[in-house]
């Protein structure tokens, strides 16, 4: 439907901790180590995604832009 609010995808510029889904030491974001970005977003009741930036621009490119179609996808930024 139109307009329904279905998840949010955050992607942090720098790691981010598989298991606890929180950033680490990110480089250009200080006091943001450990920072809980999904619980902050908890109260919008859809599954929220926290990923690493690079990651979510090479999904993006794999599901939507030029490497569509492709099986092994390599990103430079």
């Amino acid at each position: 439907m139109p307009g329904e609010l279905w998840g949010i995808g955050i992607g942090l510029p720098g790691p981010v901790e598989f298991e606890s889904v929180r950033p680490i030491a990110p480089p250009i974001m200080p006091g943001w180590d450990r920072y809980p970005v999904r619980e902050r977003f908890a109260d919008n009741e859809v599954p929220i995604w926290v990923e690493n930036d690079v990651t979510i621009m090479a999904l993006g490119e794999l599901r939507a832009g030029i490497a569509r179609g492709w099986d092994n996808v390599i990103l430079s930024r």
